[in-house]
C-alpha cells in the first residue's frame, strides 16, 4: 500500500535512527508537530525522542529542520524545534549529531528545560530548608544566555517547577543589552500570599542553594524584565526558627544582625556583597571588596562589567530567605539603575527588603509589593554607597517589619540628584515596631510624604521586644527634612510616638493617632487599652494628642491639623463618654478638663464657635540636668530633686514640673510623664514611656537606648495649659490685684461657665505688656465681679479677653 509522502520521510528516518531506542519509540509525525496549521507551516521536521538521541543520530544532509520531543526523556517540556546551520553557535542550545551537522535551537517560545533544567528541587515548607535536587544552574545559565545576548525567543520561561540552582544565574554582564525577559508563572496572592505559598508551593520556584551571591544578576540591561519567580535562599530557615519579626522572638529581633543565619559567611552580610534575592548591577572591581567577579563568557571577548542599566521591572515575583531582597547597585559601583520599578512583589524572611544604593537611583518606584517578617523593609544607606535615593511607595503592605525604613538624606558625592520627595500612597502596615531613620548628613534637602497610610505598631506591646526609644528620628540642625502626614493613621504604639524632629520640620493635615493606652471610638473600631487612668496621664496624654512627641516639643507652626482622642482630666476613670474623638488645629477648642494640645497655633473656649482665638504662649523650657540631684533612673521610675531656685511656686505653675508634664530627653528619645512633684522638697517623679523592654514577666527590665543622667538637657513640656470655657473680659489697674470683669449689656460676666478655678493660674503672657508679674498671676479668687489675683498688677490694661490659664491641682 502506498504511504503518503509525510510517512514515509517518517520511516526513513526511524531507519536511519535504529539505535535508538528511544527514538524507535517515538510518536506518529502527526504528534510530533501539534495541529494541523503547525504541521503546514513547518513542513517536513524530523523527530527524535531526546537530545541524547539526536546527537546519535545520522540525519540525512537534506533535512534542514528537527524536532525533539523531548529534552531527556519524551514530554518532559524540553523539546524544541532545531534547524541546521553551517557552524557551532556562540550561545549552548546547539547540539551536533552524529553526522557532524550543527543544530541551532530555532522554537518560538524558550523554556528553560530546552536547555536541560529538570525542575526537580525539594523544599522543606515547614522548616523552610532546601533538600536538594538536580543542580539546574548551568542549565537555566545557558537558556538566559541565549536569550538576553543573542537574542533566542522574546523572553525566557520556567515552568511551574522547583528548579535547585547553587550559583547566580547571570541576566547580561553589563554589556549594555536590552533583550531580558524571564518570565515564570508565580501565582501572587494578595496581601499575604506567603502562607499559602510555603504550605502549598505552586509555581515558578529556584532553590538558591548557596550562601554568597545573588539569585539573580542583572547589569547593563536595558528594560530588562523579571516577572513571575519565586527565589528561596539559605537565611529563610533562620528567620523562621528564631520567629523572627512576629509574635513572641527567640532571639533580639531588634538588632539587625540577628537577622543573618551565624552558619552564613561574613560576606553575605557584607556592605558590598550583602546575600541578595535579585541585584542589579551589582559588580564592580575597582578598589573594594565586593561580589566575586563572574567567569565571564567566551562569547563575551573578555569584556569589563561596567555598563549601568536603566528601566529594570520586576513584577509578581517572590522573594525569601536573603540578607537582602533586591539589591541596586550593592557592589559600590558609581552607576546604578535608574528609573525602576518593582510591582506586586513580596519579600519575606530578609534582613533588608529592598536596598537603594546608589544616588542615581532616581525615582525608584514601588507599587503593590508585600513586605514581612523583615528587619527594614526599604534602605538607602545600608549597602553599596549608602546614599541612594527612592521615589514613589504606591499601596506598600508591611507586616511583621522592625523598620520601615533607614533612609540616607545625604546625596554624597552627587546631591544635585537628591531633592525629590519620598512618597508613601496609600501604604498599609500591622505588627510594625518603629517606623524608622533618616540619616540627614547635609543641607540637601529629601522630604518625606506620608498620605492616606495606616500603620499599626502592635510589636510594641511584646515584652522582649520593648518599646523603641523613637519612633522616627534623624534629626540634626542644619539639616531640615520635610516631613508630612495627610490622612494618615498611627495607633497601637505604647503611649508616646516620638517623632524626633524639631516641628519646623512637622506638618500633619488629617493626621490620626491613637495609641494602645486610648479608649478608641467604639462601634467596631479598635478601642485599645483603656490605661490612662490617671489624671497626670490624661494631661500629658491630650498635650500631645495621645502620645505624639516632638524634638522640641511643641509646634506654633500653624501646619498641624490632628485627630486624636481627647481625656476629660477631671473624670474618675476614662470611659467612652468621657474620652471623645476630636480633630483641631491649627485652633483648639478647650477648657480646664480638656487641656489644650501643645501642636495647636490658637487656643478657645470650648464654648465658642467663631472666635479666632488667642495666639498659644510658649510650652517649653529646658532643665539643665546638671541642676539637679539625686537623679536615678530605676525601672521606669525616674526621680531627681529640684534646685531651690525651681521649686518657687509661680515658677512649678507655669513652667514645671509638675503631675501631667512632660520630660523629653533629646539625646535618647526618652519621654517621662511627670507622676508627682513635692514642692516643699523638690523631689520629682516621671515614669518612662518609651526605650525599655521586659522579659520574665516584668523581672527583667533594661533599657534600649542608655540615657544620660549628668549632662546635657531635658525639655520641660508644660501639659496643664487650657482655655476658659467662657472668655473672661476685663480691665485692670497698675497696682491693683483684681481683674474687673466686664459683660455685655444685661447679662452677668460668665464666671461660672468659664470654669477656672482659684489655685489655677492667669498666664502671664496675656497682653503686651502683661499686666501681672508671674508670681502674681495666681489665681485668688473669682466672682462675678472681679478676678483676684495673688499680686498686684505692674501696668495698667485696657478691657481684654483673658482666656490662657494653666491648671495647677493641690
Amino acid at each position: 500500500m502506498n504511504e503518503p509522502a509525510s510517512l514515509a520521510r517518517r520511516s526513513l528516518l526511524t531507519t536511519a535512527l535504529a539505535a535508538s531506542a528511544a527514538v524507535a519509540a517515538a510518536p506518529s509525525a502527526s504528534a510530533q508537530v501539534s495541529g494541523p496549521d503547525a504541521q503546514r507551516d513547518l513542513g517536513d521536521v524530523l523527530s527524535c525522542a531526546t537530545i541524547a538521541a539526536a546527537r546519535s543520530a545520522r540525519i540525512p544532509a537534506d533535512r534542514t529542520l528537527l524536532r525533539l520531543v523531548g529534552y531527556h526523556a519524551p514530554g518532559d517540556g524540553g523539546g524544541a524545534l532545531y534547524r541546521r546551520v553551517a557552524r557551532a553557535p556562540a550561545h549552548a542550545l546547539w547540539f551536533r549529531s552524529a553526522d557532524g551537522a550543527f543544530w541551532e535551537w530555532s522554537d518560538t517560545r524558550l523554556d528553560v528545560r530546552m536547555a536541560g533544567a529538570i525542575g526537580d528541587g525539594r523544599f522543606d515548607a515547614g522548616a523552610l530548608r532546601i533538600l536538594g535536587g538536580t543542580d539546574d544552574t548551568r542549565a537555566i545559565q545557558n537558556a538566559i544566555s541565549a536569550h538576553c545576548h543573542f537574542g533566542l525567543a522574546d523572553a525566557c520561561h520556567f515552568p511551574n517547577r522547583s528548579f535547585r540552582i547553587t550559583a547566580p544565574l547571570h541576566a547580561h554582564y553589563g554589556t549594555a543589552s536590552s533583550q531580558c525577559r524571564l518570565f515564570g508563572h508565580w501565582n501572587y496572592r494578595g496581601n499575604n500570599p506567603s502562607q499559602t505559598y510555603l504550605e502549598h508551593p505552586s509555581g515558578t520556584t529556584l532553590l538558591c542553594d548557596f550562601t554568597e551571591g545573588m539569585g539573580i544578576s542583572i547589569a547593563g540591561s536595558y528594560g530588562a524584565h523579571v516577572k513571575g519567580l519565586a527565589l528561596i535562599g539559605r537565611n529563610a530557615a533562620w528567620v523562621r526558627a528564631n520567629n523572627l519579626g512576629y509574635g513572641t522572638p527567640r532571639i533580639d529581633d531588634t538588632l539587625a544582625a540577628n537577622w543573618i543565619d551565624p552558619a552564613l559567611p561574613e560576606a553575605a552580610g557584607g556592605r558590598y556583597s550583602a546575600y541578595a534575592g535579585i541585584t542589579v548591577d551589582a559588580f564592580y572591581e575597582k578598589g573594594r571588596p565586593a561580589y566575586p567577579m563572574p567567569d565571564l563568557p567566551a562569547y563575551l571577548g573578555g569584556a569589563v562589567i561596567d555598563k549601568p542599566s536603566t528601566q529594570i521591572l520586576i513584577e509578581e515575583c517572590y522573594i525569601s530567605g536573603f540578607v537582602v531582597g533586591v539589591a541596586d547597585a550593592p557592589g559600590g559601583a558609581p552607576y546604578c539603575s535608574d528609573f525602576m520599578q518593582i510591582r506586586r512583589t513580596v519579600v519575606e524572611r530578609c534582613q533588608y527588603g529592598l536596598s537603594a544604593c546608589q544616588s542615581q537611583q532616581r525615582n525608584l518606584i514601588r507599587e503593590s509589593c508585600f513586605y514581612t517578617s523583615c528587619y527594614c523593609a526599604e534602605t538607602t544607606n545600608t549597602h553599596g554607597n549608602a546614599d541612594g535615593t527612592l521615589g514613589i511607595a504606591l499601596n506598600i503592605s508591611y507586616a511583621g517589619v522592625i523598620h520601615l525604613f533607614k533612609l540616607a538624606a545625604s546625596g554624597g558625592s552627587k546631591p544635585w540628584f537628591n531633592g525629590l520627595p519620598i512618597l508613601f500612597l496609600g501604604c498599609q502596615g500591622e505588627a510594625l515596631w518603629r517606623m524608622g531613620d533618616i540619616d540627614a548628613t547635609t543641607p540637601v534637602e529629601t522630604s518625606l510624604v506620608f498620605e492616606g497610610c495606616s500603620f499599626s505598631f502592635d510589636s510594641t506591646a511584646v515584652p522582649v521586644r520593648g518599646v523603641p526609644a523613637t519612633m522616627l528620628a534623624g534629626f540634626r540642625p542644619g539639616s531640615p527634612i520635610a516631613i508630612t502626614f495627610r490622612d494618615t493613621r498611627l495607633y497601637t504604639y505604647p503611649s508616646v510616638f516620638p517623632v524626633m524632629f524639631d516641628a519646623e520640620c512637622v506638618s500633619a493635615d488629617g493626621l490620626s493617632l491613637l495609641s494602645n493606652n486610648g479608649i478608641g471610638i467604639g462601634g467596631g473600631n479598635y478601642i485599645g487599652l483603656g490605661l490612662r487612668q490617671r489624671g497626670y496621664q490624661r494631661l500629658a496624654s491630650n498635650a500631645t494628642a495621645d502620645g505624639l512627641v516632638l524634638r522640641d516639643g511643641a509646634s506654633r507652626t500653624g501646619r498641624m491639623r490632628l485627630k486624636f482622642c481627647q481625656y476629660d482630666v477631671d473624670a474618675r476613670r476614662p470611659a467612652p463618654d468621657n474620652v471623645r474623638s476630636i480633630i483641631c488645629g491649627p485652633t483648639q477648642h478647650s477648657e480646664r478638663a480638656r487641656n489644650v494640645c501643645a501642636y495647636m497655633q490658637r487656643v478657645t473656649g470650648s464654648s465658642e464657635t467663631d472666635a479666632e482665638g488667642d495666639w498659644l504662649p510658649p510650652q517649653t523650657s529646658p532643665v539643665e540636668k546638671a541642676s539637679l540631684s539625686q537623679v536615678r533612673l530605676s525601672g521606669r521610675m525616674l526621680t531627681f530633686v529640684l534646685a531651690g531656685s525651681a521649686r518657687v511656686a509661680a515658677t512649678l505653675a507655669l513652667s514645671g514640673p509638675l503631675p501631667g508634664d512632660v520630660l523629653i530627653d533629646q539625646a535618647s528619645g526618652s519621654v517621662f510623664f511627670v507622676e508627682a512633684t513635692d514642692p516643699q522638697s523638690g523631689i520629682v517623679r516621671a515614669i518612662l514611656q518609651n526605650n525599655y523592654r521586659t522579659a520574665d514577666g516584668g523581672a527583667s527590665f533594661s533599657l534600649h537606648d542608655p540615657v544620660d543622667l549628668a549632662s546635657g538637657t531635658f525639655l520641660l513640656l508644660n501639659a496643664r495649659l487650657y482655655a476658659a470655657r467662657e472668655p473672661l473680659t476685663g480691665e485692670v489697674e497698675k497696682g491693683d490685684d483684681r481683674l474687673t470683669l466686664l459683660a455685655a449689656p444685661g447679662e452677668a460676666p460668665p464666671v461660672a461657665d468659664s470654669k477656672v478655678v482659684a489655685g489655677d493660674y492667669l498666664h502671664p503672657r496675656h497682653g503686651m505688656p502683661a499686666p501681672f508679674a508671674p508670681e502674681a498671676c495666681r489665681v485668688v479668687a473669682l466672682t462675678p465681679e472681679a478676678l483676684t489675683c495673688d499680686g498686684p498688677a505692674r501696668s495698667s490694661a485696657p478691657p481684654r479677653q483673658y482666656r490662657v490659664f494653666v491648671r495647677v491641682d493641690n
